[in-house]
């Protein structure tokens, strides 16, 4: 995988995931934590543009926090799940996209890396606000 293309997708705290993206190769283990992904499942999601995923668990979280008791234990299970694999799921969300980017023959790539990758805090605030209405 080009590293330019890469440092360019994730865009904020590269570092940090190259550090984790390094130590699932090597392990070849998925679990690797990120608290961000455990704090805030569903926003570091859409942070992140894997939209679906991070809708997904959004309104399962929504839906299953009204179910008491057992509501609460899936959600904290999914919080934990996201913590351990949020990682491995971005890199198949990079390695997919930036997959796509390569197999196209189009001379704007870093246009599509920069429309695909990086970070989206707008939809995050939006997502927030809507959250706090309902």
């Amino acid at each position: 995988m080009n590293s330019e293309y890469l440092a360019k997708f994730i865009d904020k705290n590269f570092e940090y995931y190259i550090g984790k993206f390094d130590k699932i190769q090597m392990t070849n283990s998925k679990r690797t934590w990120n608290w961000a992904s455990f704090l805030f499942a569903s926003y570091w999601a859409l942070y992140r543009k894997m939209y679906s995923l991070g809708i997904i668990v959004l309104c399962t979280n929504f839906v299953i926090s009204y179910i008491p008791v057992i509501g609460w234990l899936c959600n904290i299970a999914i919080w934990v799940a996201m913590g351990l694999y949020g990682n491995s799921i971005y890199l198949d969300h990079i390695n997919k996209n930036i997959g796509l980017i390569e197999s196209n023959n189009i001379e704007s790539k870093d246009e599509l890396i920069k429309r695909k990758g990086g970070v989206n805090p707008t939809i995050v605030c939006i997502v927030i606000i809507i959250s706090i209405i309902i």
